[in-house]
């Protein structure tokens, strides 16, 4: 996979001849190639406030707990620090939550009326949130936006608990 990858991560997406690599770029090419529904917005201004709050996700939040960085502590120091882990996680989605208040609609979104990159990128770090235990109620927009989302069918068939490679309970 790290001929694919030199991070050795996923994802990876295979298309025309050609690996690329990490989320983003991925995204960005798949809206380039398949631009509507539009997962951003026409307005440039719009178009940045959704990448900000992306980047929330993707760059301020995911990395310091990313499963990858917790089993390396887990490996180096003997324990993942779950109060370390929410602290981050914490503030990031108070940073989310604020902007998320503010250029949501109606709840349902976490910019304007439709799905968005910033709600694709929250998704997944709510179900990480959950995996570490953090309390998620100081958030009111973020869970109604969860509530919402997780009733379209791209955002439930996405869901890692459905995923072929998911881990099966006893």
């Amino acid at each position: 996979h790290s001929a694919r990858n030199p991070m050795g991560l996923v994802p990876v997406l295979e298309t025309d001849g050609a690996q690329l690599a990490e989320s983003v770029a991925i995204a960005e090419y798949l809206e380039a190639l398949h631009p509507e529904p539009a997962l951003l917005p026409k307005d440039e201004i719009d178009r940045a406030r959704v990448r900000e709050m992306q980047h929330i996700i993707s760059s301020g939040t995911q990395p310091v707990t990313n499963l990858r960085v917790m089993k390396y502590v887990v490996e180096k120091y003997g324990e993942a620090p779950a109060d370390w882990v929410n602290y981050w996680m914490a503030r990031g989605f108070a940073a989310f939550e604020e902007r998320a208040s503010a250029r949501s609609t109606n709840g349902r979104f976490a910019f304007g009326d439709n799905p968005t990159y910033a709600d694709i990128w929250l998704m997944p770090q709510v179900y990480n949130a959950g995996r570490w235990g953090l309390d998620m109620s100081p958030f009111k927009t973020i869970n109604s936006i969860v509530e919402h989302c997780s009733t379209i069918e791209a955002f439930a068939a996405a869901h890692p608990d459905v995923q072929p490679d998911a881990p099966q309970e006893d």
